[in-house]
């Protein structure tokens, strides 16, 4: 399926390569438009429109949004026409976001897809990375890494990027500059935050690079590991309406004797404790809720603490929000602020 493809492309961070799945009206809007980062789309939902050459089509993604622990199912809802013998997906004009940064007055979009072409090649030819792969070796988790990718870009005009993609935590550094400059032995800083990360590390994003309304992406793939001594897993609890009990796992990754003593937390009962974990090993533990009467996205935090700090590290934080519920947001002509349910077909 076409859409499936598109979406596919589009978590990859090849937009440039998505684009042919566009329909050309549609396309200035389509480079314009800031994605949110998202993983896993599946196309769950087909639905007629009233114009015999239009449907729409419903994808579900995974997205990372702030408060809440883990990703989350979002629904996008876009219409497809059938446009020169293909299905194309027809994106609403947005104001531009992506305006170029080295001039007061913003360039005009290329105006047909043979301009946009001609741009897309001209920053291709013009700019170049040093090195498409990163690996930061081991880090502590909770130790900041900071990226640097090292560029040349060639002329005398600057352009404006932004990443797509990549591990949860990879951001802008903030002595970073805004802008790409034009010479040799430039860099672009970034930082990948590794608190909410444990283990192996691999993973690609995209440098958006951008002139005219015309945005290139750049690949690369970072590795590494991020180690803690004990890990958790699931690393927060969500307790549905009605549900009372959850399981998470510990384990013990460091070369010491791991003693958890028992909980003494008012809402929670957390059993079986104490428990004794050897280096490398790791046991199950139920959580089971007490609480009663509780408003949805209650959050509370469950601290399982150690009877010996194992290198370093006294407990570890178990974060859990009770009667979830996913945030239900719309704004208009943004397909990524709102439910699929929100917006209907044109009759």
């Amino acid at each position: 399926m076409r859409a499936s493809a598109y979406w596919e492309l589009l978590a990859k961070g090849q937009k440039d390569r998505a684009l042919e799945y566009v329909q050309p009206p549609s396309r200035e809007a389509y480079l314009a438009r800031q994605t949110p980062a998202f993983s896993d789309p599946r196309v769950i939902g087909l639905e007629l429109s009233a114009a015999p050459a239009e449907v729409w089509v419903t994808v579900k993604v995974k997205r990372v949004l702030p408060l809440i622990p883990g990703p989350v199912d979002w629904p996008v809802k876009e219409k497809w026409a059938f446009d020169g013998g293909k299905w194309l997906v027809v994106i609403a004009k947005l104001p531009s976001t992506f305006a170029p940064a080295t001039s007061s007055q913003p360039r005009i979009p290329a105006a047909n897809p043979e301009e946009t072409d001609k741009e897309r090649q001209s920053i291709g030819e013009a700019l170049h990375f040093e090195n498409s792969k990163i690996d930061f070796g081991t880090v502590r988790q909770g130790q900041e890494v900071p990226i640097e990718l090292k560029y040349q870009l060639t002329g005398n005009k600057a352009m404006a990027w932004k990443v797509r993609g990549g591990p949860r935590g990879l951001m802008r550094r903030g002595s970073g500059g805004k802008e790409l400059v034009s010479g040799e032995g430039q860099k672009i800083e970034l930082r990948l935050l590794t608190q909410d990360h444990d283990g192996e590390i691999s993973a690609t994003f995209a440098v958006l690079a951008g002139s005219a309304g015309v945005e290139v992406p750049y690949e690369f793939t970072i590795h590494g590991y991020v180690y803690a001594p004990v890990s958790i897993s699931p690393r927060a609890l969500r307790f549905l309406k009605g549900e009372s009990a959850k399981e998470v796992t510990l384990r013990n990754n460091s070369k010491s004797a791991l003693q958890i003593i028992p909980v003494r937390e008012m809402g929670f009962d957390v059993q079986p404790l104490p428990q004794t974990i050897a280096p490398g090993g790791e046991c199950r533990l139920t959580v089971k809720l007490k609480l009663k009467g509780i408003q949805a996205n209650h959050r509370e935090d469950i601290d399982l603490r150690f009877a010996e700090p194992v290198d370093g590290m006294l407990s570890i934080g178990l974060p859990v929000i009770v009667n979830y519920e996913e945030p239900k947001v719309w704004q208009p002509n943004d397909p990524w602020a709102q439910p699929a349910g929100a917006r209907k077909p044109p009759r």
